[in-house]
């Protein structure tokens, strides 16, 4: 066991690694997007919260209040590309945040560095209603230590995934300053990565101001000639699609080894529109740690044809240019392992490269218990 014990260690890390540059090249790649002349904003806010034990055994560290800190830079996305039309001009930014919680000698503090989007979903920049989704790098200062920290059975890693949802009202006195006030939900999890990993989930409720740096420039429009040339998915498309991906599968006991997860997959969809991309079909998942799992509850089969998990999904992204992102509703139709649910989702980002081929990444999970993260790429068959 000595060398998946190692090469479960490596992988881990290189997930810690994408993570972290999954931040900076997204950020990057977001502020990019905006024109030279979109002014910048920025702004602070405070906010206090809870801890969702959503877990029974949680209930012990779990029971907590916490304090966040939150600082933010963005910009308005005003019509370089045609999707920002599309999406009516949302902004692109970039949020640190900061968690202090009340039980700090099980989870000291937590960091989360997230780019994201922020759409209008009522009103206008004076006085609106947005709503902010956030993926990126986390860290928590006290993880799971099976010596010093056995109690804090949420989050075994101190660098994970973190995603926020937030969804904010604003109001600008004038064209510096403003107040906003709102609802964030964050998540910090390691995707299974490495155990325990029953992940933390944070509500809090928002109050802050904001600065704007420049004058406010009027979203601009973009030709129809220009709008053919801005995604590899094309509206009306019809395609077959081809995926294969990896992902690293942590087990119980803690600090055993971790598996390597195989999943593959073939979809037929079509591009409803420029915003959006539907798709079906078959899912075959292949997980040694599922055998080594079982076998804890004195359940054995073998592992080839015994251990593929076989599924159906739907599947719909929302296009922005070249990257798009959303949700995979599966149900297996094939499965050994009596604690799975019968359903399974993925949380998916993709970026495509050209016309055939697509990079991704997502997260499979069991309703609220992650399994894995895949990385992988797709191949695209045009019809």
């Amino acid at each position: 066991m000595e060398w998946e014990c190692l090469f479960g260690y490596i992988c881990l890390m290189g997930c810690r690694s994408f993570f972290v540059l999954l931040a900076l090249v997204v950020s990057s790649a977001l502020f990019g997007q905006s024109e030279d002349n979109a002014p910048w904003r920025a702004s602070f806010k405070v906010g206090r919260g809870f801890m969702i034990t959503h877990q029974p055994q949680m209930e012990y560290v779990g029971n907590q209040h916490l304090n966040k800190l939150e600082l933010q830079a963005e910009r308005r996305l005003i019509g370089s590309k045609a999707w920002h039309e599309d999406y009516g001009f949302p902004y692109a930014g970039v949020s640190l945040s900061y968690f202090q919680f009340d039980k700090s000698e099980f989870f000291g503090s937590g960091i989360g560095l997230a780019p994201y989007y922020s759409f209008f979903m009522a009103g206008d920049e004076k006085f609106g209603l947005r709503l902010r989704t956030a993926v990126g790098v986390g860290w928590i200062e006290e993880s799971f230590d099976l010596e010093e920290n056995y109690k804090n059975v949420a989050i075994g890693s101190s660098i994970n995934l973190y995603f926020s949802v937030f969804l904010e009202g604003h109001y600008m006195f004038n064209e510096k300053w403003g107040i906003a006030a709102g609802i964030d939900f964050s998540h910090f999890s390691n995707t299974g990565a490495r155990q325990p990993n029953l992940g933390i989930n944070l509500p809090t409720v928002n109050f802050g101001i904001s600065h704007q740096f420049g004058k406010s420039v009027s979203p601009g429009k973009i030709s129809s000639e220009d709008r053919d040339e801005v995604s590899s998915y094309k509206s009306g498309e019809r395609f077959i699609k081809l995926r294969y991906g990896n992902g690293i599968h942590d087990t119980y006991p803690v600090e055993g080894p971790r598996f390597l997860a195989t999943a593959v997959g073939v979809e037929w969809g079509k591009v409803l529109s420029s915003k959006s991309i539907l798709s079906g079909g078959l899912d075959f998942f292949y997980n040694p740690g599922q055998r080594v799992s079982m076998r804890q509850d004195s359940l054995y089969i073998d592992g080839g044809w015994e251990n593929l998990q076989i599924g159906i999904a739907v599947q719909h992204l929302f296009q922005f240019g070249n990257f798009a992102s959303g949700l995979k509703a599966g149900v297996y139709l094939k499965k050994e392992d009596p604690d799975l649910q019968f359903l399974y989702a993925e949380f998916i980002g993709q970026y495509s490269i050209n016309k055939r081929f697509d990079l991704f990444i997502s997260l499979k999970t069991h309703f609220a218990r992650a399994e894995y993260c895949l990385f992988g790429i797709n191949y695209k068959i045009l019809r």
